[in-house]
């Protein structure tokens, strides 16, 4: 089973890090965020990384 880890873009356009409802951090930029995700996913295994453009639909961007 995998993890779902989120990359949220919040109304100011930065960006959350998330694990269903829990945010790990924020960051400015998109490519700060996923490497941070990247990185949460080596620590706990198997795990889908999502984007959620504020305003835009969800999409799939990564399996780890």
């Amino acid at each position: 089973m995998a993890w779902h880890l989120h990359a949220v873009q919040l109304e100011d356009g930065r960006w959350s890090c998330r694990h269903g409802r829990h945010e790990f951090d924020l960051h400015g930029d998109l490519v700060d965020c996923i490497q941070h995700l990247r990185l949460v996913a080596e620590s706990i295994g198997p795990s889908e990384l999502f984007m959620h453009p504020y305003g835009a639909e969800t999409s799939r961007i990564d399996d780890l």
